[in-house]
């Protein structure tokens, strides 16, 4: 709300590049994303969440993880 799609696409990859910037000297860190369809899934909005999904992915590095996959590293590292 309150924002253009635009926008909300250039704060997904001002966070992305910061936290990115700090997992290079501080290992990894966690991008969470909530996207509401009803908002996000508009036709007009989906190019500029591709374009920041685009930015994102187009790192090294990169997993695109799931919570319970995240989960699952965390216990096996326990082990």
């Amino acid at each position: 709300y309150h924002h253009t799609a635009a926008e909300f696409a250039e704060q997904i990859v001002d966070q992305f590049d910061l936290l990115y910037r700090e997992a290079l000297e501080h290992g990894g860190r966690i991008l969470s994303l909530s996207l509401h369809p009803w908002i996000i899934g508009q036709p007009h909005r989906i190019r500029a969440l591709e374009k920041a999904l685009g930015h994102v992915m187009s790192r090294a590095g990169v997993w695109p993880a799931t919570g319970s996959e995240i989960l699952a590293a965390f216990a096996a590292q326990k082990q």
